[in-house]
Parts: structure tokens; C-alpha cells; sequence
């Protein structure tokens, strides 16, 4: 089959941007009067670029026993939709509603439906028992318990529109959760409704831990039995940024609610969350989470641990996926799956989770019975170029994600026994068709990903180099339209290195880069960039840096330390001074560990010899060596590395005389991700390549 190249970047992104992407999913079995099979509910995001923003909906998806062939699928958008779950016998909604009221506030209702019949059972108005609904992975999903007849969530303690607060509880300040959590949030509490009840309500399912965040319910071995994550704040009451970070100070407890007897069941020592509780085939009912170090590396090597409700320790403790080599990948784990389980009739036996194995995601499945490790991969098509996430499982089907950078999103579901299959068709418009002349290829000396069209690869061209943030995170398979579309369109070569610092290749390399930042990762993007031109045929001095965050570190540091090889660099939201970062960040620790130092919580700003060895692993001080057209974006709303770091490098070129200039966009946090700041961002990108690239 013969390809053309789309030669308009402009209407490519658009198509690109379009296609609506699955988040999040439940899996539940059909109504028992049918001929069997499941009912997949699937949350969708979809960018919508008229109206300025991002469109959630639920689309339903059958599936049969034996196949993954979608018999019918409809799709509801979600409006004023906080959250919703289905009950684990598929028979009742429960809908978790934010409405606009005639005073700028908020109603709050928890809705109960039948899916029999369509009936609306319950509708629980509970503006007046507490503030905003919580639904977020951090926080928590809505949950059922295993009967029907009761629903945990996260909401807000305080009030909204509290009229009778006195003058200090409606004023008071109170440290917020950081970056991209409003900081009207103040203490996130667990909320329990017994539907049984005459008047069902909500009340919280413990007054203790006061001074806590509490959040990730889960129902253990009844409705009366409650687990959940209690986030605790630093000495000084600062509440340290939490998203991303999972080295902060928590416990997973267990409460009875009839009783209120709490049991802690994590090392108050460690970092700890996602707790996931089940009962096991041979009769043991244990709880699952993921622990870490507290403090240090923000996406250090995990634990999964497992307890009994009691606190024992349960069978494994995985720190590692492959025990007996040295080269180990260890575990990189956000968040478990909302529903991690698989297993039998008479229990379950294994659980999903999803980590990053060298430079891409795989989900691996731990058996609880005898230890064992599986990489599900495997058993997938083109998993050398492919990622894979677990979205769901309800014990008998698992459904994952598969993605690519020159692909859409696949569904797949797995049925026990069976090797995977896709849920159905990609979603396909013409502008996925145009990705087809799209190469994808790996350099394995410098773990990096190299994406080109077919006409270009044998053609000398310029080169985009896109080193990822964090630094602890890593470039994995995934598409993204912005950079798909330039390099279907622009004959450039785009190169995305996982340098030093990186997950998926063990934590001393991960930690190799403690103290070194600004100099190993550089070195590792400088080889990357080497490679390309000698295997890939790209112009030695005609490269653009394109990135965010510590990735715009490195773009500002790349660019004044090898001046002469870039022409332009887009870049967004950068760290440009550690130093002054540590006093306005929302992870004022981040600056400290990846410079080498210990984060003392007690001081406000680093010491004279901190700010000492802060400065020199900046790229401030290196602005007048830069040439490269600096095209810089900043979000106002940013609290992870606020917009004064990119008005920093903005001045300091500006003061040396360089090709600058500056793009803020209002209503968007740190990943710039609003749909004004993506499309604006991405036509911006094309102009400044159309005037210095």
C-alpha cells in the first residue's frame, strides 16, 4: 500500500487531537435474564476545541463470554458528573452529582439507579453534610460494598455555603494539596451511606486522625468494615505536593464502623497507598497496597505489600519483578487498578498492576498463592513498540489499554486461559490513516526512542530531541498528537532519550542522578542526540529541544552548553532555579533531593551552601552563552514549578540580547493541558518552527 505525506501539520493535529481516549473502566456481568456475558463501562476524555474543553463520557460496551466482539456500545456524556460506579452485581448505579446553584455554589446529590429497569431509587442531598466531592485516583473512586447496600466516597469535610462559620473557620488558612488540586480543598474525609437505612446519609467513617487527609476507601470483609489511605501533613503543617509523589508520609487503616475500632495495618515508616482488599481461594481475605520510601526520590522502587485485616504480614513482599538478576527493572507503580483482581468462583488468586519494564508499560500479574510474576505483554502483538495499562478486571476478564506512539489507543480484553484480544476497532479517522508511513525505532545503547516518516528515514533532516520531565518518570509507547503530527509532517526526526534518573532500569540508575542533574542527564540527551545523527541521518547543527519541566531544565541547560547544534527550543514550564524553586514549589523537597541534599522540612529556604550547590546545578547562571530562538509557555496556575521560574529565563535571555518570547495561559496547572493551552501551544510550536527551524 502507498503513503502520502500529509503536508498540512495544522488539520493532522486537529483529527489527532479529536479522538476521545478511555481513562478508566468497570466490568460487571449482564443481566442474568440475557444469553450471559459482561458489561464493560469505559470513561472517556474527549478534547472538544470549540467549546474550550475537555468532554467526559461513559460509554458502555457488551461484551460475550468466549470473544471480545463489542455488541453494542452507547455513549453519554457526563454533565455535572463528579463520579459514578456500578454495584459488583451489575444491578444499581450510583452517580456522585455537582450542580450549579443560583448563588455561584454548588448542590451536592448522591444519586442511587436501578439498571433493570431505569428507576431512579435514591437522590441524597448532601450539600449540607460536606464540601466537594473528591473522585480523583489520589483521593479516591466512589465504591460499593459486595451486598448493594452500602457506598464509601471522598468529599470535602468542610462545608459549602456555610452561613453559620464563624469569621475564622471561613478565613482560615489552610495548606493545600499542591499541584493540580484547588486549594479550596482543605480536609479530604471518607463518607459512608448505608442504603438500608429508612433516611439514608452520609456520616464520616472515623472522627479520629483529625489532623489527616483521608481518602481511597475500600470495603473489607463487610459494609461495616472500612480501609482507607490517611495522608498526614508535615511537622510544620505544610502539605507537601502530593500528585506524582509517592514518598509522602501516610498510613492504610481499618475501621469497624460499628465499633470504631481502628487498626493500622501499614509501617508508619513507609510511604503507602492504593489499598485493595480481597478474599483469596484458599480462604485468606487480605489487603494489597504499594509502599515506598518517605522522602528522597519522588517515583523511587516500590513495595506491593499484603496483610491481613489484622496487620500480619501475607506471602510476598515484591520490591522486584525478576529476584534473582542483577538488572532488575524494579517496580514503578503509581496507583493500583481501581479493581486489580483476578481469579476463580471461589476466589481470587492474582492481581494487575501496571509499571514501566526498560522504556515502556507493561502490566505484570502477581499470583498470592505462590508468589509467581507475569508479564502480560508477552502474550500481546508488537509489544516491543506498545504499552500496555490494566484498566479493569472483575476476576474473569481483565481490560487493558494498548498504546503506541503512531497508533490510536487499542482495547483489549483478556479472558482466563486465553491469550488477548482487541475489544474492537481502533478509532480510526483520516487522520490516524495518515500515520501509516509513521517509523518508530529503539536505540538500545541510548535507551532512546527515535519516531520518523517513511519518506524521511533515509534523507538527512532536522532533528526535535524531547527529554521527558520529572526526572524520574521515562518516555514510554504512547501517542501524542503534537509530536506524531510533526514528524508526519515537518521531515523532522524526533528522539526521546530515557537519560539517567529514568524508571524501568533499576533504582541505581534511577539514583545515579542525584546530585548530577544538569550534567549526567545532559550527557545522556547529548548521546542520544549523536546516535540520531549518525544512524538516522540527522544535521549535526540543526536540532530543536521541545520540553517541560525538568525537561525544560534540560532544554535551557542543552542549549547554553551546546550552543552551536540547536537553532530553536520550545519550552515549558522549566525549572530554571533550583534555589528559588525550593521557596515557591509545591515539592520544595524535589529541588533539594535532585541536588544532592537533604530536605530539612524545618527551614523555609536552603542554607547559604545549599543555595550554594542549587545555583551551581542551574541553567540561570548560564543564559548569555544561549543562541538558540527561545520560544518559553507557562501556566498561571501552576504550582509545581510556578511561572517566576519561566520569567526567570525569560529576563536572563532577554538581558543578553537573545530571540525570546513568552506564552501564559490563564486556567491550566503545571502540565499545560487545558485545551486552549494544547491547541494555542501546538499552533504557536508551528509558527515559531515556521520562522527559526
Amino acid at each position: 500500500m502507498t503513503h502520502t505525506q500529509p503536508r498540512d501539520p495544522r488539520t493532522l493535529f486537529k483529527q489527532l487531537y479529536d479522538a476521545p481516549v478511555v481513562t478508566s473502566a468497570q466490568i460487571r456481568p449482564q443481566n442474568a435474564q440475557t444469553s450471559g456475558g459482561y458489561l464493560a463501562y469505559l470513561t472517556q476524555v474527549q478534547n472538544h476545541i470549540e467549546r474550550k474543553t475537555k468532554i467526559k463520557t461513559l460509554r458502555t460496551l457488551f461484551l460475550t463470554d468466549n470473544s471480545a466482539s463489542a455488541v453494542h456500545s452507547s455513549v453519554a456524556e457526563l454533565v455535572d458528573v463528579a463520579d459514578s460506579a456500578v454495584d459488583i452485581q451489575g444491578a444499581k448505579q450510583a452517580i456522585l452529582r455537582s450542580i450549579d446553584d443560583k448563588k455561584g455554589g454548588k448542590t451536592l446529590y448522591v444519586d442511587i439507579y436501578n439498571l433493570h429497569n431505569g428507576h431512579r431509587q435514591h437522590s441524597i442531598n448532601v450539600t449540607k453534610h460536606h464540601g466537594a466531592f473528591c473522585s480523583d485516583p489520589t483521593f479516591g473512586r466512589l465504591r460499593w460494598s459486595d451486598c448493594g447496600q452500602g457506598l464509601l466516597y471522598t468529599a470535602d469535610r468542610r462545608k459549602q455555603n456555610d452561613e453559620e462559620a464563624s469569621l475564622f473557620d471561613k478565613y482560615r488558612y489552610v495548606p493545600s494539596w499542591g499541584e493540580q488540586f484547588s486549594p479550596a480543598l482543605q480536609h479530604p474525609r471518607v463518607f459512608y451511606i448505608d442504603l438500608s437505612s429508612a433516611s439514608p446519609e452520609p456520616v464520616q467513617v472515623t472522627t479520629q486522625l483529625p489532623d489527616h487527609s483521608l481518602g481511597q476507601p475500600q470495603f473489607g470483609a463487610s459494609k461495616d468494615q472500612v480501609i482507607f489511605t490517611a495522608y498526614a501533613n508535615q511537622k510544620d503543617g505544610r502539605r507537601l505536593g502530593i500528585i506524582y509523589c509517592q514518598n509522602r508520609p501516610s498510613e492504610i487503616h481499618v475501621v469497624n464502623m460499628r465499633t470504631q475500632t481502628h487498626t493500622l495495618l501499614s509501617n508508619p515508616e513507609r510511604a503507602v497507598r492504593s489499598p485493595r482488599f480481597a478474599r483469596l481461594e484458599n480462604g485468606k481475605e487480605v489487603v494489597v497496597f504499594l509502599s515506598n520510601e518517605v522522602n528522597g526520590p519522588h517515583a523511587s522502587n516500590c513495595r506491593i505489600e499484603a496483610v491481613t485485616l489484622d496487620g500480619s504480614p501475607y506471602g510476598a513482599a515484591w520490591s522486584r519483578i525478576q529476584a534473582y538478576r542483577d538488572d532488575d527493572p524494579g517496580l514503578y507503580i503509581d496507583q493500583l487498578p481501581y479493581e486489580p483482581f483476578a481469579g476463580h468462583e471461589n476466589g481470587v488468586d492474582s492481581f494487575f498492576a501496571t509499571t514501566n519494564v526498560g522504556s515502556r508499560r507493561t502490566v505484570l500479574k502477581f499470583n498470592l498463592i505462590n508468589d509467581e510474576v507475569e508479564d502480560v505483554s508477552a502474550l500481546m502483538e508488537n509489544s516491543e513498540q506498545s504499552s500496555l495499562d490494566c484498566l479493569a478486571s472483575d476476576g474473569q476478564v481483565a481490560l487493558y489499554s494498548q498504546s503506541a506512539f503512531n497508533k490510536s489507543q487499542q482495547l483489549l480484553a483478556h479472558h482466563e486461559n486465553a491469550r488477548p484480544v482487541k475489544l474492537s476497532e481502533r478509532f480510526e479517522n483520516d487522520g490516524y490513516k495518515a500515520l501509516g508511513p509513521l517509523q518508530v525505532e529503539f536505540d538500545e545503547e541510548t535507551k532512546s526512542w527515535v519516531i520518523f516518516s517513511e519518506a524521511s528515514k533515509n534523507q538527512q533532516t532536522r532533528g526535535i530531541l524531547v527529554p521527558h520531565g520529572g526526572p524520574h518518570s521515562a518516555t514510554t509507547p504512547a501517542l501524542s498528537p503534537a509530536l506524531a503530527t510533526l514528524a508526519a509532517t515537518l521531515d523532522v526526526k524526533i528522539v526521546m532519550p530515557n537519560y539517567r534518573g529514568s524508571t524501568g532500569y533499576g533504582e541505581a540508575y534511577l539514583k545515579s542522578l542525584l546530585g548530577k542533574v544538569g550534567e549526567y542527564d545532559v550527557k545522556d540527551c547529548v548521546a542520544a542526540m549523536t546516535m540520531a545523527e549518525g544512524r538516522f541521518n540527522v544535521d549535526s547543527d540543526n536540532w530543536c529541544v521541545y520540553g517541560g519541566s525538568h525537561g525544560g531544565f534540560l532544554a535551557a541547560h542543552l542549549t547554553a552548553q551546546y550552543a552551536d547544534k540547536f537553532k530553536c527550543a520550545i519550552i515549558r514550564n522549566p525549572v530554571i532555579s533550583l534555589a528559588s524553586n525550593a521557596t515557591q514549589s509545591d515539592i520544595p523537597d524535589w529541588c533539594y533531593v535532585e541536588a544532592g541534599l537533604a530536605f530539612d522540612g524545618s527551614r523555609e529556604a536552603p542554607s547559604s551552601d545549599e543555595y550554594k550547590r542549587m545555583d551551581e546545578l542551574s541553567p540561570l547562571r548560564l543564559a548569555e552563552k544561549v543562541s538558540a530562538a527561545t520560544l518559553l509557555m507557562a501556566g498561571e496556575d501552576d504550582q509545581r514549578v510556578p511561572n517566576p521560574q519561566t520569567r526567570h529565563w525569560y529576563h536572563a535571555l532577554k538581558g543578553h540580547g537573545k530571540t525570546v518570547d513568552m506564552l501564559v495561559f490563564k486556567g491550566t496547572g503545571h502540565p499545560l493541558d487545558s485545551v486552549e493551552a494544547e491547541t494555542s501551544g501546538f499552533e504557536a510550536t508551528l509558527q515559531w518552527f515556521e520562522k527559526y527551524f
